[in-house]
């Protein structure tokens, strides 16, 4: 009996060394990416307007489009708090959420995740942050 629980002690020792050498690194960066993502909204935006309560995003398609309420759209209507996303992808994803519907901005809060793992690196980098778009044109 005394060598069966000295097996098992070993055993679960084991598992857990070897548990802890394939852990995947996870670093979190705070708006690192947000100018990035600034630029990617700007350069395929056709329009953006507001009418105080909503944002209206129209994007040039098929250059860009979003996930919004399980579909992919290139132009879309969204409220103070409504989540959107990039869509599934193989190494990245990005959460969004319209923050807020301001008189001269919208404001778009992110969290982005990239999974390195294919490229070598055992690591995931994950970037929360918020990024802001003037409107291009004056609502009515």
């Amino acid at each position: 009996m005394r060598l069966f629980i000295l097996s098992t002690v070993n055993l679960l020792f084991l598992f857990l060394l070897c548990a802890n050498a394939f852990a995947t690194e996870t670093i979190e960066t705070k708006n690192e990416q947000a100018k990035w993502f600034e630029n990617r909204f700007t350069r395929d935006l056709v329009s953006l307007t507001h009418d105080g309560k909503t944002a209206n995003f129209k994007f040039k398609n098929p250059g860009f489009s979003l996930v919004v309420d399980g579909k992919y759209k290139s132009e879309f209507t969204l409220e103070e708090g409504k989540p959107f996303d990039s869509g599934p992808d193989e190494h990245s994803f990005t959460k969004y959420l319209l923050k807020e519907v301001g008189p001269n901005a919208v404001t778009i809060q992110y969290e982005s995740s990239f999974d390195h793992r294919s490229f070598g690196p055992d690591k995931i980098t994950i970037d929360k942050g918020t990024f802001s778009l003037p409107y291009t044109t004056t609502p009515k």
